[in-house]
Formats: structure tokens, sequence, C-alpha cells
């Protein structure tokens, strides 16, 4: 089971993950996601929703545990996240191989109306158990 770490501020969330797990799955990263060293904090957003669906699409079980901060978050202070020298992820090859893939549009539309049932999915199994103090 990969565990994995949220990280929540007063105004925005992260998940944390190693870059080598991040480049593996994901299908998108934002420049709203961040990284520091061999981690990368995917914004709550859209990111982290897009990266959940691909683990959950490939079999992989996963845990969340959330931090809390009533201060604002270290992590707004890291480098945005970037692709290093021959890492691709994928539908987003354009920012390796050259020229806009056709019909990326109409991929990006598709995976925005399915991350609202994705969300309202995720949402339930995260607040299970969520301990406020």
């Amino acid at each position: 089971m990969l565990k994995l770490k949220r990280y929540h501020d007063p105004g925005h969330s992260w998940l944390a993950v190693k870059r080598a797990i991040v480049v593996k799955y994901a299908t998108r990263i934002s420049h709203c996601s961040y990284e520091r060293g061999e981690t990368v904090y995917l914004e709550e957003d859209d990111d982290m929703c897009g990266f959940l669906r691909a683990l959950r699409d490939a079999g992989v079980l996963y845990s969340i545990e959330d931090r809390h901060t009533d201060k604002p978050a270290r992590i707004r202070s890291y480098a945005s996240f970037a692709l290093r020298a021959g890492e691709c992820i994928p539908p987003t090859l354009a920012q390796c191989q050259g020229p806009p893939i056709a019909g990326l549009d109409a991929v990006w539309q598709e995976v925005s109306l399915q991350r609202d049932e994705f969300i309202r999915d995720h949402f339930v199994f995260a607040t299970i158990g969520f301990k406020s103090e």
C-alpha cells in the first residue's frame, strides 16, 4: 500500500508524493504544484485528483494521512513543479516532444467532466476518520 500525506493550510492543500511515483502515474501536473528535492506536492484542485484517479485506475492501493497547520504552509515557497530532462507525463507528451497533440483540448474537457465525480467519490473517503482538533 502506498502511504501518502496531504498537507493543509487555511487556504489550500497538497498531496506529497515521491517524484518517481508522480512521473509513473500522473496524467497532468500544473504550475500550481510544487517540488522540493525528490518530493512533489500536488495541488488539490486538479493535480491531486487526477493523480489519485490514475492510481485507482492502475489498481494501486493507497492511504492518505492528513496534516494541518493554521499558518501558511512552507510548501507555498517551494519551486513550481517542472519536468526534468527525460521525464514525460502523458498526455502532456507535447512538453517533451515538440508540437501539441491533436485533440488534447478534448482530452482535458473529458478530464474536467470526470473530475467533479471523482472529487465527490474521494471526498467521502478522505473525510472518514478525519479528526478535527
